[in-house]
């Protein structure tokens, strides 16, 4: 809540309505005012007054190195350069006025345009207190989430609301959006010529920052509740907490099979903390609910409602002000499946003593011979010039409704010889965005992912993707770093727990109310869904895969999103 925010600017027509939409905000008051704008918030809000005309509303850090911001340039890249958090930054231009997000996209920011008036909010329900009509669902885009739901695109589930994405900046001239554009690129970070391709160095870099950003992100909560899993990430945070010198309440969830159970990992990775271990059943999950709110998407999967209640219990037993969460680890710390690595190697170095390092690598990682790791690695090599296409997934949509190319996201345009592994790198960091904001137990209090903290995406992606893979391991260089803040089984484990057997349960108990949801539903009825497909599985889900009945539950968790919105 301390990020809330509205902005509202108008043409000089609108100028009237806009003061009326202000007046209406009794309770918020004036935090700056330009040439046809304002900037409210309520009480309990943080801003920041990082330089004159630059209010930051959120959370702000000073840069791990000091900043290196130039005395020239504008507002925001001097921003981007000697600050780092979780904020929305309102830059005044004298003749304009923009909004630019934090690359990590730990505050939120949506925006409505409407002849003459643009409005920008930390919410949606924010632009919604302004009144007017309740938007309207966007098909067009929904049919974009279903078939690509690694990409969180501008254009949200409804019509005219979009979101500003991590990194962007929106302009605001005369009331008018003039266009959204990168502030902050990935590529920047993940060009050749900013490798840091020095083992040693890039280790101790990279526990440094780590440990320097969960310790920022720590000192802005004097209680936390860290979801700790037993795996690689969140036993991170928890020995960097530990490196500050916090000692926190951990929640291990425990489901009934084995492979739901990792309290053992949790219990070694628990060093100096306070672990509290809950089970959780699939038993009494309805998938007809929606997440409460007014949201611009769906929210969390219907199947994961046990677990967060799990955590707002747990945090209320405790007095937690805020959950602490691995989520984007794997994205960060460049977990791939692909043979990129070694075609980055070869295309860096040529044919020599790194390139078949790193084809020993990828061998042992994925348990193939180095034959069959040159070939694939030649051939992603060979097709390094563009970032690919992402497949589509048109598993139960209707004939003709899966997208031909994905939503546009400005982070998928890679600049003339970019490397195939940083392809994918940048690609799976699209992924972790798309789960930014999809928790219920958000409303119990601020949930952070300090790995997406923008000086360790940043320093990750200046990280070779072959040195990710040494000596055959996932991850590999956040294991280096915490070897020895961790303990051994946990730092080096290649085994990965799971909810299959979870969400076989939850499925199995909700036969009747998935016929009822998406049979005849909302999405059904606007022609988004194969019928007959979800008729088979429904009459056979013991011969679906695990995959296939994931898949259903996610469209069940969109019709009960789309149910929420007033009908076409």
């Amino acid at each position: 809540m301390r990020r809330r925010f509205l902005l509202i600017a108008w043409s000089p027509e609108r100028r009237v309505e806009a003061q009326r939409l202000s007046a209406g905000l009794a309770a918020w008051s004036s935090r700056a005012e330009g040439l046809g704008w304002v900037l409210l918030t309520p009480p309990g809000s943080r801003v920041w007054e990082v330089e004159r005309g630059a209010l930051a509303i959120g959370a702000v850090f000073p840069r791990l190195d000091g900043g290196r911001s130039r005395a020239g340039g504008d507002k925001g890249r001097r921003l981007l350069e000697a600050f780092w958090g979780g904020y929305v930054a309102v830059l005044d231009q004298a003749d304009h006025v923009e909004v630019l997000r934090d690359p990590s996209g730990a505050a939120p920011a949506y925006w409505i345009a409407r002849d003459g008036l643009t409005v920008v909010g930390s919410s949606l329900e924010v632009l919604l207190d302004l009144g007017g009509p309740a938007p309207r669902v966007d098909w067009p885009a929904v049919a974009d989430m279903i078939a690509y739901p690694q990409v969180r695109a501008e254009r949200t589930g409804l019509e005219q609301v979009r979101e500003l994405l991590p990194g962007q900046s929106l302009r605001i001239r005369l009331g008018g959006p003039e266009g959204a554009w990168l502030s902050w690129s990935p590529w920047r970070f993940a060009a050749p010529g900013a490798a840091l391709t020095d083992r040693p160095a890039a280790t101790e870099a990279l526990r440094t920052t780590v440990a320097a950003c969960v310790a920022a992100w720590a000192g802005e909560y004097s209680t936390i509740l860290l979801e700790l899993s037993g795996g690689l990430d969140s036993s991170i945070i928890a020995a960097s907490l530990r490196l500050a010198g916090r000692s926190v309440d951990c929640v291990n969830i425990v489901t009934p099979t084995a492979e739901g159970d990792e309290r053992g990992f949790a219990r070694l990775a628990a060093q100096g903390h306070r672990l509290h271990e809950r089970a959780v059943f699939a038993r009494g999950v309805d998938v007809r609910q929606a997440r409460v709110g007014r949201l611009p998407r769906p929210g969390a999967h219907a199947l994961l409602r046990p677990i967060e209640t799990a955590f707002v219990e747990t945090a209320r037993a405790v007095g937690a002000e805020a959950f602490f969460s691995g989520l984007g680890g794997d994205n960060v710390f460049c977990s791939l499946s692909s043979a990129a690595p070694a075609s980055d190697a070869l295309l860096t170095a040529g044919p020599g003593p790194r390139f078949f390092k790193a084809l020993d690598d990828l061998s042992r990682l994925h348990a193939c011979t180095p034959w069959t790791a040159g070939q694939l690695a030649l051939r992603k090599a060979f097709r390094s010039g563009a970032m690919g296409r992402l497949p589509a997934d048109a598993s139960f949509l209707a004939p003709g409704r899966a997208p031909a190319r994905p939503p546009h996201h400005p982070w998928m345009t890679a600049p003339t010889g970019a490397l195939p592994g940083k392809h994918d790198h940048i690609r799976s960091l699209l992924l972790a965005q798309a789960y930014l904001d999809r928790y219920a137990h958000a409303a119990q209090g601020p949930v952070v992912f300090p790995l997406l903290s923008q000086p360790i995406v940043e320093l990750c992606l200046r990280i070779p993707t072959w040195l990710w893979i040494a000596d055959g391991q996932n991850r590999a260089m956040a294991r280096d770093a915490f070897d020895g803040p961790l303990p051994e089984t946990v730092v080096r484990r290649r085994s990965k727990g799971g909810l299959n057997a979870f969400v076989a349960a939850v499925f199995e108990d909700n036969l009747g109310p998935l016929a009822d949801q998406l049979l005849g539903g909302r999405l059904d009825r606007a022609g988004l869904i194969d019928a007959a497909a979800v008729r088979a599985v429904l009459a056979n889900p013991g011969g679906a895969s695990g995959k296939t009945l994931f898949r259903l539950l996610q469209l069940a968790d969109v019709e009960a999103w789309a149910r929420t919105w007033a009908p076409d």
